[in-house]
């Protein structure tokens, strides 16, 4: 008689739970990166306090998953691309190479449009955000890395 009743339990259907994901994370989910899908969800659902989204994300933060979070920005977000790309610059265990910071001129388009440093750097200034020498000297690399003269180096 156990044996019967022990069978009865194992075939009941288990309960289904509707799945709470939005349309953006089940999209989101496609990349091969698991700390770049955790960078992309933050970003994209807090758009105002970037960089302290951005702090309390705890994931591995390195070069492939830097450059599919850009790939994922520049589409709509080139100018949050940026930001996390010059957050990322700042993180105390991470440092971008040459080659970093090359693809992320080439991934964010800056030759064809330069004018999104400016526009980053003032959304800073209407935030109140203290713009830091460390902060500027990331962006310069940047624009260095551009080798264009709109840039202005």
């Amino acid at each position: 008689m156990p044996f019967l009743s022990e069978t009865r339990y194992r075939f009941l259907p288990i309960p289904h739970k509707p799945l709470g994901f939005s349309l953006t994370k089940l999209f989101l989910f496609t990349t091969s990166l698991p700390s770049a899908e955790k960078f992309l969800i933050n970003l994209l659902e807090n758009r105002s306090k970037t960089e302290r989204v951005l702090e309390s994300v705890k994931a591995k933060l390195d070069a492939p998953c830097i450059s599919e979070v850009l790939k994922r920005c520049v589409v709509d977000e080139p100018q949050l691309g940026l930001r996390f790309f010059i957050w990322s610059g700042l993180h105390p265990t991470y440092r971008h190479s040459s080659y970093m910071y090359s693809k992320a001129c080439k991934l964010l388009g800056l030759e064809k449009n330069p004018s999104i440093v400016v526009d980053v750097i003032s959304a800073y200034r209407d935030e109140n955000n203290v713009v830091s020498v460390k902060m500027f000297k990331v962006v310069l690399n940047l624009c260095r890395a551009a080798k264009d003269e709109k840039l202005g180096l």
